[in-house]
């Protein structure tokens, strides 16, 4: 099953679940995906998937610091929960003990 398949997978789940803010962000997440699929006129890859999603995974974590300056604490809360239904499609981070060894 490819990357984006699974994602289809778990808006269909959000939406049977009535997660609001899930589904919104896995939606976001589809049309990001489709967008880069019409510009290659192809499918993605997995890896390419990944890459559109850590494009938003950037996007949200500086939206998240714009609204800490703009003292925009709900706004903060609601990019915050977005950002962690990004980072659960991305693989495992390696620990600084990991790397170092």
């Amino acid at each position: 099953m490819s990357l984006k398949d699974e994602i289809q997978g778990e808006v269909v789940k959000a939406a049977k679940a009535r997660d609001k803010i899930r589904l919104s962000t896995l939606r976001f997440l589809m049309s990001g995906i489709k967008n880069q699929e019409i510009e290659l006129k192809r499918s993605l890859k997995d890896d390419e998937t990944q890459q559109v999603i850590a494009s938003l995974l950037r996007r949200g974590k500086e939206s998240i610091r714009q609204f800490k300056e703009g003292g925009r604490q709900d706004l903060v809360d609601k990019e915050m929960l977005e950002v962690s239904v990004l980072e659960s499609f991305m693989p495992a981070q390696l620990s600084k003990e990991e790397v170092v060894s």
